[in-house]
């Protein structure tokens, strides 16, 4: 049964090689080795002896470490994101991500690989997993990043050719506009003068009526001295009229 595997004189496996950082490794300093690890040192007269990341990482102390590895890394990376001038887009945070968690979890194996093998082997497979996934959904949204980029590329450069035409029609607009208001000018001052001939004409015509109106009034005095008494008469329905073609006239009896 598998409790045989847990009695204490099984040798167990030692855990991998950590991926932690030589600059996040943590030492405490003491005036006496605590162990065949410990290194002296001479700036300080001081033994000093490496706690994170452990060799045999099976204390609650190297799960608080590795807590407060976590937190500075992801603090670092923060800052690093808010110093760039560009904003990084999600698969560049993806990206920069995975490299962190996939160390953090490494550590976590190699804790859990110190209590059961067993345990270890079967989490670092599935954090692989995991890994392998986020891989594919990275590079399907990179090249979705690329695809778009070349679209939105494509759109700046027929929007930039719409511009230069733009600023072309622009530019010509003023000599066109100067070409229409000279061709309409020239046919209104035509017009105008055919207006203003026309007009002359009329006026002419007009005067030449009103001496031919004056002449017939005087003439109908001098024939017709008592016209206006009599024009309204009941006989003037039995004058006779001359027609419009200039026939003879016709005597119109009328009642």
């Amino acid at each position: 049964s598998s409790h045989l595997c847990d009695k204490g004189h099984i040798l167990k496996p030692l855990p991998a090689e950590s991926l932690i950082d030589e600059r996040d490794h943590v030492y405490e300093a003491g005036f006496l080795p605590t162990g065949p690890l410990s290194v002296y040192d001479d700036r300080d007269g001081m033994w000093h002896t490496k706690v994170f990341p452990s060799s045999t990482p099976s204390s609650r102390t190297d799960a608080v470490l590795l807590d407060n590895w976590i937190t500075n890394a992801l603090g670092r990376r923060q800052m690093e994101a808010s110093s760039l001038q560009v904003k990084e887009d999600l698969a560049q945070s993806v990206e920069s991500l995975v490299p962190i968690l996939s160390v953090a979890l490494h550590e976590v194996v190699r804790q859990v690989t110190h209590h059961c093998a067993e345990r270890g082997i079967t989490l670092d497979k599935i954090w692989r997993v995991y890994v392998e996934l986020f891989q594919r959904v990275l590079k399907q949204m990179q090249q979705s990043l690329i695809d778009q980029k070349n679209r939105t590329s494509t759109v700046q450069g027929e929007l930039s050719a719409a511009k230069e035409e733009l600023g072309e029609l622009r530019s010509k607009h003023p000599v066109q506009m100067h070409r229409v208001i000279t061709d309409l000018e020239a046919r209104f001052t035509s017009k105008q003068e055919a207006y203003e001939v026309e007009l002359e004409d009329s006026g002419e015509a007009n005067t030449r009526l009103k001496k031919e109106i004056k002449t017939l009034q005087q003439e109908l005095e001098i024939w017709y001295p008592t016209f206006e008494k009599y024009k309204e008469s009941y006989i003037k329905h039995h004058v006779p009229e001359v027609s419009g073609d200039g026939s003879p006239p016709l005597l119109l009896l009328r009642g």
